[in-house]
């Protein structure tokens, strides 16, 4: 007693009392209304001559249970109730003699029916192969059980429930116990709405630092307030409480925007995408003196500076950090370039921002100087080919060495040529007097002078700056960000390029 309109292959039995099948694939039993009674009447004689259902199961050899998830007994009543004015009738015989074609192309001995790999993923896309007659009912059952059994194991319900709240641990609790944390705001900018927005988070800092330069400490700091186990990061103080803490504010924005020039460089798919590390600020209010640190996540590894913002290039020749600079000149119409490019692998953190006006960016803005001396050293490699970056091509060979451009004292001549006077704005006279003083304080001859020997030469040139002052000093004129400062860099300082005293 089944429906038997699909040459055989619909054996799931109709509901009990109707003359209609439970099958809804079958677009004769589902089809126009009107003539459902008429054609399921009409199709006796062929159920006489079909194989009637297996004895082993009242619904047949191939047939899914009713109750299995696919297909149901308890549709409405409007779909099997009889009546409308015969519309779509020729529709639905068409599709009903397509589909027939399908399956007896498709048909195999195999009692399960034809073997199609079957890619999908939801009940929905099933149901469009199905009527596609890419799968035929008995793969559409088989592979709607597979997918039920898929689905069910995402509501499995807890294997255990806790009785209390002291059952639950966290990276937290350490810290919590011992008292170690306190309440801290966290200032974050987003560069695409260009606002800063303001938390408050549970933070634990080490009293020790683990890491020391000549003008910032490194301490490590737990975010409490992180569950996802990325809770580590660098909180980074100035040796010199004195610092503006506009400072800390512009070196986020300027490395939020580098995230935003990141994002843009890897749409590009270059063989190595690049990432600038989430910077914000985190204020310790509750301290006596509440202090700010400049935060980042912590990361491990080699930790290596490609460049800087006067031309310098890492002895490690790697492409793709000064492909990247490059990049970011092209990308913004010759308006910026990211340099001091510095990090483990290709996660950067503390770069530095060029503007051709000039403007923004803090003291290590160079302006059209500093963009001018990128490209002095900078030699276009495959990166930049595959990039588009058709300015300063000349060779293919990778990027300048450091020694092509940074010059030791000792190298500077006495005798400037007219370029670099008028590059440095000053006399022949001047200028020779400067290096004749920086190489009198440089007594060991390294060409590098550090806070000792620059209090001598600020001395010596009747420059009046108090010595807590020197730090600050060293931070504006170290360029390189190595902790000493060499005879150009001095003389960029004393002529006042990149904030100096000129």
């Amino acid at each position: 007693d089944t429906c038997h309109h699909l040459d055989g292959k619909c054996l799931v039995a109709k509901k009990k009392g109707s003359q209609y099948c439970q099958h809804h694939c079958c677009p004769w039993c589902f089809g126009d209304k009107s003539s459902q009674a008429a054609m399921c009447t009409n199709c006796a004689a062929k159920n006489k001559q079909s194989p009637p259902p297996s004895t082993g199961s009242p619904l047949g050899v191939n047939a899914m249970p009713a109750d299995a998830g696919v297909f149901t007994s308890d549709r409405p009543s409007s779909d099997h109730r009889p009546g409308g004015n015969g519309v779509g009738l020729n529709k639905f015989r068409d599709a009903a003699r397509r589909v027939s074609q399908q399956h007896r192309v498709q048909r195999q001995p195999s009692a399960s029916g034809p073997s199609l790999k079957i890619s999908a993923e939801d009940a929905g896309n099933l149901q469009l192969m199905l009527d596609k007659g890419l799968l035929t009912p008995d793969q559409y059952g088989e592979e709607m059980r597979k997918l039920r059994n898929i689905t069910s194991a995402m509501f499995e319900r807890p294997a255990y429930t806790p009785k209390s709240s002291a059952e639950i641990s966290g990276s937290c609790t350490s810290f919590v116990n011992r008292g170690d944390f306190e309440l801290a705001y966290k200032y974050s900018f987003d560069y695409t709405s260009k606002k800063w927005d303001k938390a408050v988070i549970v933070v634990s800092i080490e009293k020790v630092p683990f890491a020391e330069g000549n003008l910032r400490r490194a301490y490590k700091m737990r975010d409490l307030t992180k569950t996802d186990g990325n809770d580590l990061f660098v909180a980074k103080m100035s040796k010199d409480k004195y610092e503006d803490i506009g400072t800390y504010f512009l070196d986020a924005e300027m490395q939020s925007m580098c995230q935003s020039f990141a994002a843009e460089y890897n749409r590009r798919k270059p063989p190595k995408p690049v990432e600038f590390l989430e910077a914000f600020l985190c204020e310790c209010f509750q301290r006596p003196e509440p202090i700010i640190f400049a935060c980042e996540p912590y990361i491990e590894g080699r930790y290596v500076k490609y460049s800087n913002n006067w031309g310098f290039v890492s002895s490690d020749d790697r492409n793709t950090p000064h492909a990247f600079s490059h990049f970011t000149h092209y990308v913004s119409g010759g308006k910026y370039i990211v340099v001091d490019v510095q990090g483990v692998g290709d996660k950067y953190t503390d770069p530095q921002m060029h503007s051709f006006d000039g403007k923004g960016f803090g003291k290590g803005n160079c302006g059209a100087d500093g963009i001018a001396k990128f490209f002095a050293t900078h030699k276009c490699n495959v990166l930049c080919k595959m990039l588009g970056l058709t300015e300063n091509v000349q060779c293919m060979t990778g990027t300048m060495a450091p020694g092509a451009f940074r010059k030791s004292a000792a190298a500077v001549s006495d005798k400037p040529s007219s370029a670099d006077l008028s590059f440095y704005g000053i006399t022949e006279e001047t200028y020779a007097e400067l290096v004749r003083k920086f190489r009198a304080v440089n007594k060991d001859g390294s060409g590098e002078i550090g806070l000792q020997e620059l209090g001598e030469l600020c001395r010596s040139l009747k420059v009046r700056v108090s010595p807590k002052h020197y730090v600050r000093l060293l931070q504006t004129a170290d360029t390189d960000g190595n902790g000493k400062i060499s005879l150009e860099e001095f003389l960029m300082w004393w002529t006042g390029h990149c904030g100096g005293a000129g």
